[in-house]
């Protein structure tokens, strides 16, 4: 038997872009509600940092991200700007595009741009590539393009994939293949050290009524006798 990937990987985003932790996750919308910035996780996004119209680079490159947004329906766009403006509203709505507000300029800064406009080009989860004022619409296309051409990665690109477990052995030292489980299983890797990892026993041994699991531990050799009889 050989295991069908269904899903893999939690991102954290302080580490995968690059985040203070005090970062906000979720940005007030014009609509009213907020938008998660665990949006960004999945997918290929150009996201624009602009200032209020009145910055002309501004207003001609939300121009650009507007008819880009029609011209690449396989990428996501998206606005951040430092305080919204009525101006602002109108232009990001006029273009059909998402507007969200990076209050003081934090997210912005947590990438790295330095000025506005800056885009910076994001795919599952990872920023890739940044484009700094002053670039025109031709070096913008190329981004997009690229962006949108650009393989997959991450443990996004495994899911639906078959793949082979192989062998391992038990905590008692005998071999085991992990092929020969009758499917579907669920590899969850294991740290002794992680309190979460022993919270999430129950639901583990719960799931183990209608799915093969497998704990994978990370570290054996440092188990203590006591962790080693409870597992």
């Amino acid at each position: 038997m050989r295991a069908t990937v269904l899903a893999a990987g939690v991102l954290l985003f302080s580490s995968v872009l690059g985040w203070a932790q005090d970062y906000p996750v979720a940005f007030p919308t014009l609509a009213g509600g907020t938008s998660g910035i665990e949006e960004l996780v999945q997918g290929r996004w150009a996201v624009g940092f602009v200032l209020a119209p009145g910055c002309p680079a501004c207003e001609k490159v939300i121009r650009w991200l507007g008819q880009a947004n029609h011209a690449y329906p396989g990428l996501n766009f998206l606005l951040f700007a430092p305080w919204l403006t009525d101006e602002l509203k109108a232009a990001s709505s006029q273009a059909g595009l998402a507007l969200a507000i990076d209050k003081g300029g934090r997210l912005g800064a947590g990438l790295g741009v330095k000025r506005a406009p800056t885009v910076v080009f994001f795919l599952e989860g990872r920023p890739v590539a940044r484009v700094d004022w002053p670039f025109t619409e031709a070096e913008l296309v190329h981004r997009l393009d690229e962006l949108a051409t650009t393989p997959r990665a991450g443990p996004w690109q495994y899911l639906g994939a078959v793949v082979s477990l192989g062998t391992s052995t038990t905590l008692e030292g005998e071999p085991v293949n992990l092929d020969e489980l009758p499917g579907p299983v669920v590899l969850s890797f294991f740290n002794q050290l992680c309190p979460p990892c022993w919270e999430a026993l129950p639901i583990l041994i719960e799931a183990r009524r209608d799915v093969a699991v497998v704990l994978a531990l990370l570290a054996s050799h440092a188990l203590s006798e006591d962790d080693r009889q409870v597992l």
